[in-house]
């Protein structure tokens, strides 16, 4: 498991750090809530469509799974302004 994560949680997440979410995040749990963070979103010719890369912290994701993208706004517990979604995650990479 990789370590650093457990004392660099409080940097990768801005939520409450006793949550279900932090706790997935410390511990790499494959079997906790999807946390994904995306580094880089590349448009694609489809307009309003983007290619993600990111790093997976917690959970599993899988081609065809649907995913909500919290956006650089996103303030823990605040009710989102408008939530968006990738209707379908495409074909996965991993390195």
């Amino acid at each position: 498991m990789p370590q650093a994560q457990k004392y660099r949680v409080d940097t990768l997440y801005e939520g409450p750090l006793d949550d279900v979410y932090a706790t997935a995040i410390r511990n790499c749990d494959p079997e906790g809530p999807l946390m994904v963070y995306i580094s880089k979103m590349i448009p694609t010719s489809d307009k309003g469509r983007f290619f993600a890369f990111g790093r997976v912290f917690a959970g599993k994701v899988a081609t065809g799974s649907k995913v909500r993208i919290m956006g650089p706004n996103y303030v823990p517990g605040a009710p989102p302004a408008r939530p968006r979604f990738a209707s379908r995650a495409p074909a996965l990479s991993r390195s």
